[in-house]
């Protein structure tokens, strides 16, 4: 798909929503291959197809069509009981925008651009990922309502930080959302093991994405970001974590100071610091963030579905697959 969707592209540079609407049309469940073939060949227009990519995706739709096979030659889906091997009705909506994030994210970085135009290609297209990933068709992209299947662990919620406090949570059964699933997708691209913070293109492209539609979930979208920083990176990020430093370097305040202006009125520095280091507690307790399931989680596409998911504990390298649109691509679709 890569290959074919790249192709067209360089044949046809000024088609490029059509050619990225029509694959994603034809082979929703492989929309994370036309991503990044559209961010690798034009990143620099790569946002100007990413309502498309998701709007085709179906992540929303109940009875989801997927490219026709001979088993299955009305390619119709139905439901399934969780994410795994079996294609069906996409459970974990976010987790579809973290894939899509991830491959479009890790296209522009394939691209080898000076630093300027990677900040700009990035900045434009996650901002236009994020708002993407509110809402599609009318209905707002959410996770399960119990995305955990351990033993002990099947009636346990997502656990979401309210900002009050860095231990305090939301009350009540709380579900992921997606656009906490695409500034996953999109940390888990960027961050490299030993990293201590997110670096100053990630600080532009946060204060880029996190406006207008998505100022309500300003405390999901520093908690995500922060718990990827923290999978990918490692015990390094918790070096100079801290809910109550306001220094540059600490990976809470850096992650909540890009957010702070964009959010004025939906959450304070303090609160967006708390949340971030929520989130980093989270992940140094093997607890995986929101969206992390599209990046190629370990067992997810294994004919024997053997994808087993932790409330706590769960192992590092399991999950948050790095640069997962290179190589092991990020997870098909309707796995989710």
């Amino acid at each position: 798909m890569v290959d074919f969707v790249s192709h067209q592209i360089v044949l046809n540079p000024l088609m490029l929503k059509d050619i990225a609407i029509a694959a994603t049309v034809i082979d929703p469940d492989n929309v994370n291959f036309v991503a990044h073939a559209v961010a690798f060949n034009k990143p620099l227009s790569a946002s100007t197809t990413v309502g498309a990519l998701f709007n085709y995706a179906q992540i929303t739709n109940p009875t989801p069509f997927a490219a026709p096979t001979p088993t299955n030659p009305s390619g119709a889906l139905t439901t399934k009981t969780f994410p795994g091997a079996a294609r069906g009705v996409i459970i974990d909506q976010p987790a579809a925008a973290a894939a899509i994030t991830a491959a479009l994210t890790t296209g522009i970085l394939e691209a080898n651009m000076t630093a300027t135009d990677t900040q700009t290609a990035l900045s434009s297209t996650i901002a236009a990922a994020v708002t993407a990933s509110l809402t599609q068709n009318g209905t707002v992209l959410k996770g399960a309502v119990n995305p955990f299947n351990a033993a002990g662990d099947t009636t346990k919620n997502f656990r979401q930080s309210d900002g009050a406090s860095a231990t305090s949570i939301k009350s009540g059964v709380q579900q992921t959302v997606g656009a906490a699933g695409a500034i996953t997708g999109y940390i888990a691209q960027v961050t490299n093991f030993g990293d201590t913070s997110i670096n100053p293109i990630t600080k532009a492209v946060l204060a880029a994405s996190v406006g207008n539609g998505a100022r309500p979930y300003a405390l999901e979208i520093a908690q995500a970001a922060a718990q990827a920083l923290r999978w990918v990176g490692g015990a390094s990020v918790d070096i100079n974590a801290s809910p109550t430093v306001q220094s540059a370097g600490n990976p809470a305040y850096d992650i909540a100071l890009a957010m702070s202006t964009a959010v004025s009125g939906y959450a304070t520095l303090q609160q967006l610091m708390n949340a971030a280091y929520f989130g980093i507690t989270e992940a140094a307790n093997g607890t995986i963030g929101a969206g992390a399931l599209g990046l190629n989680a370990t067992g997810l596409n294994l004919a024997n579905g053997s994808l087993l998911i932790k409330a706590t504990g769960n192992a590092n390298s399991d999950f948050y697959q790095h640069r997962s649109a290179a190589g092991v691509p990020v997870t098909n679709i309707f796995n989710l």
